[in-house]
């Protein structure tokens, strides 16, 4: 059972109380015991994302689903899914972050390998970026339509990442426990860093843009390729290659402003973007068109009608929105 003395040091937490050596060693304590991580999200997620108190008595902690939805107040309901159970494997809440609708999933489950531990994973849907912090005190900024999923390996003590989508990275540095994002054949292994990562099911490509410190791309868990700030690592799925190129980390890192910034992109890398931010299919009457190159400065908040029509002002090429047979929006670029 969790006592006074564990809530009241995750409410520090929850207001950014402790010092760094405070939290550092919170959140070592909070990798190896399942009932603190448990009460952990469990307070976090009512105080950041609801705004209830987070001191919580045991008997509050039992109320179910019906009685802690009494307290949203019927404005906030639209907004908010909260699904509280005392020993609850998935908690599911809807957050606002900068106006933005979004919503991220912990997954506290038995790992199916027996060298591994919990399984937290984190999401994001249309028009939305979400932040999460990790166990291990890493931040994540996740994208538009983003899934990363997070597990320590008991055996290795590895940090294992998955993604699919865009995120950005700042992971706090452990010499004894490797950072790495893993996609198969190709791995990101941080070396005490912040970089951005984006990586679409969808593209080919999976591009990492190194802000500062020290990241690896590994190829077949044998070939190394090291990064330097302001570099970009693009690795082809179907090549097995990684080319290097400088970059602007502004540029690449706008989406965390909330704003599109392209500069000198083709219209097909564009589209791409456009197509994740605002969850639209891609359509091309004429695949010339994809080769198009331009520049575009906007906020995202705008409507994805807004865009193309500032778009059509650059280049001669005409978009049509249609609903789709699933009911999605599709852009027609003639």
């Amino acid at each position: 059972m969790m006592g006074m003395m564990e809530l009241n040091q995750i409410i520090k937490v929850l207001k950014n109380e402790l010092s760094e050596d405070e939290k550092a060693a919170f959140y070592k304590q909070l990798e190896s015991d399942e009932q603190l991580r448990e009460l952990y999200y469990q307070q976090k997620n009512i105080w950041v994302k609801t705004g209830f108190s987070p001191v919580l008595t045991a008997n509050e902690r039992k109320e179910d689903i019906s009685t802690i939805w009494k307290k949203i107040t019927p404005n906030n309901r639209n907004q908010f899914l909260h699904v509280f159970q005392r020993y609850a494997a998935v908690i599911v809440v809807t957050l606002l972050l900068g106006g933005m609708a979004g919503y991220f999933i912990n997954e506290l489950v038995p790992a199916a390998d027996k060298h591994a531990s919990s399984v937290f994973s984190f999401s994001t849907g249309e028009r939305s970026m979400s932040q999460v912090e990790l166990p291990d005190g890493s931040v994540l900024n996740l994208n538009a339509h983003t899934t990363v999923t997070y597990q320590k390996e008991l055996e290795t003590q590895n940090r294992l990442v998955t993604l699919s989508g865009e995120a950005y990275f700042e992971v706090v540095h452990n010499e004894k426990s490797p950072f790495v994002i893993d996609f198969g054949t190709m791995q990101i292994v941080d070396l005490g860093t912040a970089f951005n990562v984006k990586a679409n099911e969808q593209s080919d490509f999976i591009e990492t843009t190194l802000i500062e410190g020290d990241v690896d791309i590994v190829l077949n868990k044998t070939k190394k390729t090291n990064l330097s700030p302001g570099q970009k690592a693009t690795y082809s799925k179907s090549q097995h290659q990684v080319v290097l190129v400088p970059v602007d980390s502004k540029k690449v890192t706008a989406w965390k402003e909330n704003r599109f910034i392209f500069k000198d992109q083709t219209l097909a890398s564009i589209m791409e973007e456009l197509s994740a931010w605002y969850g639209v299919e891609i359509h091309w009457d004429r695949e010339t068109h994809k080769n198009e190159r331009m520049h575009l400065n906007i906020e995202r908040s705008n409507s994805i009608k807004s865009v193309l029509e500032i778009l059509a002002l650059s280049v001669d090429v005409e978009f049509d929105i249609v609903k789709s047979n699933s009911d999605q929006k599709k852009v027609i670029i003639k």
